[in-house]
């Protein structure tokens, strides 16, 4: 319910362009899927877009590696989408990494640091 209505605010501050009517309009689609179980569909929302640097597609592709919905559950891939959302200003990517943080052991921290580091 909060996810949703942080997602209203966001669609009501948005520019009325015909381009952020169209992102926002999938973006909903892909959050409406995520909460409905087509989690292969909101993958293939989330992904291409957090591929191409958009924070809150990586925040919600960090949350689905880290719940197992859609993909593998894996705290490192978690963790690597969430860093790389916080680096854009992501508050609640940043405070997801750390939550996640907590469950990884150095090594998995490193590797997952080593792949952001790669990403760049």
């Amino acid at each position: 319910m909060i996810k949703r209505l942080m997602l209203l605010a966001a669609l009501a501050l948005a520019p009325a362009t015909p381009a952020a009517a169209d992102y926002w309009g999938d973006f909903d689609t892909a959050i409406d899927a995520y909460a409905n179980a087509r989690y292969d569909q909101a993958l293939d929302i989330f992904r291409p877009r957090a591929e191409r640097g958009d924070d809150h597609a990586q925040y919600w592709l960090g949350i689905m590696y880290y719940e197992g919905k859609g993909v593998i559950r894996d705290n490192v891939n978690a963790y690597m989408w969430l860093s790389l959302a916080a680096e854009r200003g992501n508050r609640a990517a940043r405070l997801g990494r750390e939550g996640i943080a907590g469950r990884m052991s150095a090594s998995e921290i490193e590797t997952a640091r080593a792949r952001v580091a790669a990403w760049h």
